[in-house]
């Protein structure tokens, strides 16, 4: 016959029969349970102090530890201001010497413009005779005058 079971699945009767009787353990179990007990309690505390011995350790390699790192951390905080001033100096250096370029090739497009302008002057082409004469307003007519320079010539003679 099976047993009745309540809502979470656990036995709500004892089983029927014959109870099982649960007999004392000899003295000897007991000893046995004691000696081990024992033995248990003893690696117990060995192994408590052995973790104080290391938590004690570990606190001071900690402590050690802390003040290594705030030490490089000012170090490294110290070395950073520097080399940030360096970078700094170069930055500054860099800009400098960009002005410079900027102000030679001013200066030297200048220089061109200048030169082109003097060289246009100085080599420009001689004004020819012919080229004033017929720009002249008196050589529009140039056989006028030609005739009258003969004329003259020819009487003087």
């Amino acid at each position: 016959m099976p047993r009745a079971r309540d809502e979470q699945g656990a036995p709500r009767e004892e089983p029927q029969g014959t109870p099982r009787v649960r007999d004392l353990h000899d003295t000897s179990d007991i000893r046995f349970v004691m000696v081990e007990l024992g033995r248990l309690t003893e690696r117990l505390d060995v192994l408590t102090s052995a973790i104080e011995k290391q938590s004690a350790a570990f606190e001071k390699a900690s402590e050690k530890q802390t003040a290594d790192f705030k030490e490089r951390f000012v170090e490294v905080r110290s070395d950073a201001k520097e080399v940030r001033d360096k970078l700094h100096e170069v930055d500054k250096s860099i800009a400098t010497f960009k002005g410079g370029l900027k102000i030679i090739h001013l200066l030297y497009a200048a220089g061109l413009v200048l030169m082109s302008v003097f060289l246009a002057w100085y080599l420009r082409p001689a004004p020819q005779p012919a080229t004033l004469q017929a720009v002249s307003p008196a050589s529009e007519a140039p056989d006028q005058k030609t005739e009258a320079a003969e004329a003259t010539s020819t009487r003087a003679r």
